[in-house]
């Protein structure tokens, strides 16, 4: 499906860095978000610590959504997956569209879109 995941050379099968710091691990799409996102022409799932991640291409551009269960996840989280999980030349933005285009289906989740800059 295009784009590789760069691999974190010495993570333990605990899902954490010898630093102790958490690793992005891919895990299975669910067929209920396949279901809401079925129009994506990529789309791959990945858990980074208690955060999860779903990373898409949609209408060629790169979309991050990031959520944790009980908190906003933390700038450093939402820096690390966007320059982990998308490539570097992307210019990534969280976008506020008018209100009645709003949706929020997680409390706590972000979401990041690709941009032409």
């Amino acid at each position: 499906m295009g784009k590789k995941i760069r691999k974190k050379v010495g993570a333990k099968p605990s899902g954490k860095k010898p630093s102790g710091k958490p690793t992005i691990k891919e895990v299975a799409v669910s067929e209920s978000i396949k279901g809401l996102l079925g129009g994506a022409a990529e789309l791959r799932a990945f858990i980074y610590g208690e955060t999860t991640i779903l990373l898409a291409k949609e209408m060629g551009k790169w979309h991050i959504s990031i959520s944790h269960p009980q908190r906003d996840p933390t700038w450093e989280e939402i820096k690390h997956v966007r320059y982990e999980l998308v490539p570097g030349n992307a210019t990534m933005a969280m976008i506020l569209p008018p209100k009645s285009e709003y949706v929020n289906l997680h409390v706590h989740c972000f979401h990041l879109w690709e941009v032409r800059a």
